[in-house]
């Protein structure tokens, strides 16, 4: 299946603010605050569906035991998680066609660091631990260290990218986007190298790897890209950007359970 991308307003400024007493708790071990937060998130919500991270590679209720010790850690994270999603609202995303604009952006010769921070945005960990340690594999999937500490938790835990942006960087990367915009009233033909698996001997077999469809929705997500920014930027606020793939709400989460 494929990788989907979504794309969140975020007022992290605020997050930050409301979690300082909640992550001061849970370093001194006690997790009642939060538990307590989350649980009166969960009451508001009702129906897991009208989450707004709903199906965003993750779910609202919890998958294991709260009083299991072995899954402590990933427990909080998730209910960080949750707290952070109440400083979300929508925004333009990208959908499926994010890999049309980091081809694009590849060939731009954009750096790397850029074309993650499209999609990926810096790690969720910073917002809680702005010193800890973070890498990346060849992939650009996370390094995440063993035992893992609940502030590398505070992310979907079945996306393959997740992240956000503050302000100042959604400004950076949307004059950049404008700036390079006009490219693509050029022959895309010639300065957009496409994957190899899209080909003319593959259009059949689907959209997704015809090179006439890549060539016609290059324009549209890239509008799409600059749009995302232009609404974080008009709001004052940050993005926060997940990179999942969507499994449906299993039926043993789906109900009408308020426990954290």
């Amino acid at each position: 299946m494929s990788l989907a991308h979504s794309t969140f307003l975020f007022d992290y400024c605020a997050f930050q603010s409301a979690v300082t007493s909640l992550v001061a708790e849970l370093d001194a071990g006690n997790p009642e605050p939060l538990r307590a937060q989350v649980m009166d998130i969960r009451q508001r919500i009702g129906n897991s569906k009208n989450w707004i991270l709903h199906d965003k590679g993750t779910y609202l209720w919890d998958a294991v035991s709260a009083d299991d010790v072995r899954f402590q850690n990933s427990l909080w994270g998730g209910w960080l998680l949750t707290v952070l999603s109440t400083f979300l609202s929508p925004c333009v995303e990208l959908g499926y066609d994010w890999p049309k604009l980091s081809c694009t952006l590849y060939s731009l010769k954009w750096n790397k660091d850029d074309i993650r921070q499209i999609f990926n945005g810096l790690p969720t960990v910073w917002l809680l631990r702005p010193e800890a340690p973070y890498q990346l594999d060849q992939l650009g999937i996370p390094i995440i260290p063993e035992p893992t500490p609940y502030w590398y938790w505070m992310r979907p835990d079945r996306s393959t990218y997740c992240g956000w942006l503050p302000v100042e960087k959604v400004a950076r990367l949307r004059q950049r986007l404008l700036a390079d915009q006009r490219l693509l009233r050029e022959n895309l033909q010639t300065r957009i190298k496409l994957p190899p698996s899209v080909s003319s001997a593959n259009a059949q077999i689907s959209p997704d790897l015809n090179p006439d469809y890549w060539y016609e929705r290059i324009p549209i997500v890239y509008q799409q890209a600059v749009e995302m920014m232009s609404q974080a930027e008009d709001a004052g606020v940050g993005l926060f950007s997940i990179v999942y793939q969507a499994y449906g709400d299993p039926e043993e989460w789906d109900r009408d359970e308020t426990d954290a």
